[in-house]
């Protein structure tokens, strides 16, 4: 079924998001546009929601006069949305480098234009939405949940490979597959996708020549090098992009490391220092993004937590430096490679429905066998739950770990209010 066509019968309004999408201006035009946009969602946030009024009690006369927000700013306001209008809204929620859950909210209409400047991004590298996409992400292992995925995939044209295991049999799985399968492009995690083009490489396997229909790479998630962008390139002989992006906000910038452009018919991008004062071309701050549709969560001058630079070019803003993380391996007794902060944000998640009280976690691979769980909770988890805990960690690695569970008041973090949510110490 044609993507947006799925859409449509799910409730999303296409047609109308199409028409604006399509009238977009150019050049002068499109930065007067923008900066009137801007100001109508922040206008919409201020006049009906009244969490956010009571964050910005005046009347800014400057865009920079607004406060810049955070995610724990609006964790704060649970249940205290009180909107006057029709648009309907749904709730996601994600978990992000802080370890901290977050649930946000998303209207229908906006969530539809970033489908469409998802659907332009690919354009560029020459696939749709509708093409067959092997898709390298996380499956949670709860029935319901795995189901609910299994059937999303279908629909929307997709297999999924398992990137909990990145052992060289599961790798030699994933050349079999692709050598049995039409797929037209890949999109997942960096760090899997690099290990393939690691083992490709190693086996002297070029993925086009298996797999002839193959057009494109497009990475996202965790930090990806240039080297890592050329080693993809050599081992599946096509393309690459760099997706750069927040589960909330959406896709920020499309491109390559370090020349991402950003996705300025969405979204408002500023760069600011440590004291909120914008910063010009080519210095690295603060990455300060306003979505410019959202009628959800009040995402107005909201910091995402990353650092960058950006350079204007012919009147094209490009991210032309970040400041993001890269995802460490958990190594275990029988051999299996898996990356330990997808792994456990899959862990994580389904403990989230057994014990509800985790502020923060931290997990640290201490030898082959030990991992030590760091967690900030205002109630102790009870043996039955901890048993529940170590269960799971066990289905999603292996049994015969040693899990210690440690209750700690806080997490160290870096002065964007990161941490790394999985550590190996295991050399």
């Amino acid at each position: 079924m044609n993507f947006f066509s799925l859409l449509k019968i799910k409730g999303f309004p296409v047609a109308e998001a199409k028409k604006l999408f399509s009238g977009i201006p150019d050049g002068e035009e499109f930065i007067k546009w923008q900066k009137e946009k801007r100001w109508e969602i922040f206008n919409f946030h201020k006049q009906n929601n009244s969490y956010y009024n009571t964050l910005v009690p005046d009347n800014p006369k400057k865009w920079e006069d607004i406060p810049i927000i955070n995610k724990e700013t609006l964790r704060l306001q649970s249940n205290k949305y009180k909107y006057d209008y029709t648009r309907k809204l749904y709730t996601r929620n994600t978990s992000g480098s802080t370890g901290n859950p977050f649930t946000y909210t998303l209207d229908y209409f906006s969530h539809t234009l970033t489908w469409l400047l998802i659907e332009n991004r690919y354009g560029s590298m020459g696939v749709s939405l509708n093409d067959y996409q092997a898709r390298m992400f996380g499956m949670p292992l709860s029935w319901r949940e795995r189901t609910l995925e299994n059937i999303k995939d279908r629909l929307a044209n997709r297999y999924r490979f398992n990137v909990l295991d990145l052992s060289d049999r599961a790798l030699e799985k994933w050349i079999k597959t692709f050598n049995a399968k039409k797929f037209q492009y890949i999109y997942g995690y960096s760090f899997p996708i690099i290990s393939f083009s690691n083992f490709l490489k190693l086996r002297g396997v070029t993925l086009k020549n298996i797999c002839p229909t193959l057009k494109t790479v497009i990475v996202t998630a965790e930090m990806c090098s240039k080297d890592d962008e050329q080693n993809i390139r050599e081992a599946f002989g096509v393309p690459v992009a760099n997706e750069y992006g927040a589960s909330e906000i959406g896709i920020i910038g499309f491109g390559n490391t370090n020349n991402w452009k950003i996705s300025n018919e969405l979204l408002y991008v500023e760069i600011v220092d440590n004291n909120d004062n914008l910063l010009p071309d080519g210095e690295v701050g603060r990455v300060i993004c306003t979505p410019l549709f959202n009628r959800g969560t009040p995402f107005i001058r909201y910091a995402v937590g990353d650092l960058a630079s950006i350079e204007t070019v012919n009147g094209q803003r490009t991210i032309t430096n970040l400041v993001g993380r890269q995802e460490e391996l958990a190594i275990l007794p029988s051999g299996k490679k898996a990356p330990g902060d997808t792994v456990f944000y899959y862990v994580f998640k389904e403990f989230s429905g057994v014990f509800k009280y985790i502020q923060e976690y931290r997990v640290i691979q201490k030898s082959l066998y030990s991992f030590e769980i760091q967690m900030v909770t205002s109630t102790l988890p009870k043996k039955t739950e901890q048993n529940y805990l170590k269960r799971t960690i066990e289905n999603y690695l292996e049994k015969g770990l040693n899990i210690e569970i440690k209750i700690v008041d806080s997490i160290e973090r870096t002065r964007l209010g990161k941490f790394r949510r999985f550590i190996s110490e295991v050399n």
